[in-house]
């Protein structure tokens, strides 16, 4: 390769080209970054919607189970009803 001699003017063009490579690197990187960043904004924002979902489900659910502890169960009730039937029999009522 042969000597050039460059005049100032020149290297200050080369180094301009230089930093306007990099600087145009930095801002495909930064744009790559800004999209992770939105990307994950958006994936944080679903969990939101979703965690709020579960709360409303749970404080359904209490609900439910709070009504269902005043609930008879089926087998209780059919107890209730042979007792009664074994009483009305022992004092002589007829069913109605």
């Amino acid at each position: 390769m042969e000597n050039k001699d460059i005049t100032i003017n020149e290297l200050a063009v080369m180094v301009k080209n230089g930093f306007d490579d990099v600087d145009e690197r930095f801002n495909h990187i930064d744009n790559r970054f800004n999209q992770v960043d939105e990307r994950f904004n958006q994936v944080n924002e679903r969990f939101n919607q979703v965690e709020n979902k579960l709360e409303r489900l749970e404080s359904n659910q209490r609900a439910i189970l709070t009504k269902l502890e005043e609930v008879v169960y089926k087998s209780e009730l059919d107890q209730l009803k042979e007792r009664v039937s074994i009483i009305e029999q022992a004092v002589n009522i007829k069913k109605s």
